[in-house]
């Protein structure tokens, strides 16, 4: 998981709270961007922010795995004080008999608080778009609880956070309770990217923070036509699987359109 911080601050307004633009992706290899060392994968525009902003080239993320690393970096608490400690469900397999992780609980507990909630105590409108994976599913299309939704972590609006892990599909239709379908054949990096646009532009008078937490590069592995093209001959070290490539370059088209 690799997180992208971008601070945005109105020039001659030094005083004025800073608005957060929070971009996380789901699966991408350390050595998968350019700015990395890749030499097959082309990543300008989140090579731009790299460039143009502190790298962390020594860190570590708080988990390995998904769910632990999202609560992680909800709450500022390592995952074991919040008891998620391993990807939700919490079971590799059901029928792996080598041990199992700790027992977690299934969702960010209410006495846990977000940043979210911090940042709304402070006038902040706060939106989540995209990956949640820190609470079961409470019914169909990725479906959770209200007590376990975004919504009730200190964020605003939530588009597309639901109970997967990975979406039914990165083309519309979606099939998430969170996410109305758009057009058919729709991405759904680009549609998230629509969303945080439009959440930006409505939120001009007050300071806001953005979680935009891309399902990408989670499988299923689905890019557009074209880039499916471009990349069908770039195989070889730092990339075998030219689907992987595609998925990695969309998104970094997605992250191009918010720096535009």
């Amino acid at each position: 998981v690799l997180g992208l911080v971008a601070l945005g601050q109105a020039a001659g307004a030094a005083a004025r709270r800073p608005n957060i633009l929070f971009i996380m992706a789901d699966d991408l290899g350390w050595m998968d961007l350019a700015c990395q060392g890749n030499p097959l994968v082309e990543t300008p525009n989140i090579d731009r922010l790299a460039r143009q902003g502190m790298r962390f080239t020594s860190a570590y993320a708080a988990a390995p795995v998904c769910s632990p690393t999202r609560a992680a970096v909800l709450t500022g608490q390592a995952p074991a004080r919040v008891h998620m400690t391993s990807h939700l469900p919490g079971q590799f397999f059901p029928k792996d008999n080598r041990p199992q992780p700790a027992d977690m609980v299934p969702a960010i507990g209410p006495e846990h608080i977000t940043i979210a909630e911090r940042l709304k105590e402070a006038g902040y409108a706060n939106a989540f778009l995209g990956k949640w994976h820190i609470a079961p599913s409470a019914g169909p299309r990725g479906k959770v609880a209200p007590e376990h939704s975004p919504l009730s972590q200190g964020f605003d609006i939530n588009i597309g956070g639901a109970s997967y892990g990975g979406p039914p599909s990165f083309f519309s239709p979606y099939r998430n309770a969170t996410l109305p379908d758009g057009e058919p054949g729709e991405y759904l990096p680009d549609r998230l990217v629509d969303e945080t646009i439009d959440f930006i532009r409505d939120h001009k008078a007050k300071p806001w923070m953005v979680h935009l937490w891309f399902y990408t590069v989670h499988w299923p592995m689905q890019a557009p036509k074209e880039l499916l093209k471009k990349y069908a001959d770039r195989t070889g070290p730092g990339l075998n699987d030219t689907r992987y490539g595609a998925m990695i370059e969309a998104m970094d088209l997605a992250v191009g359109r918010l720096l535009a």
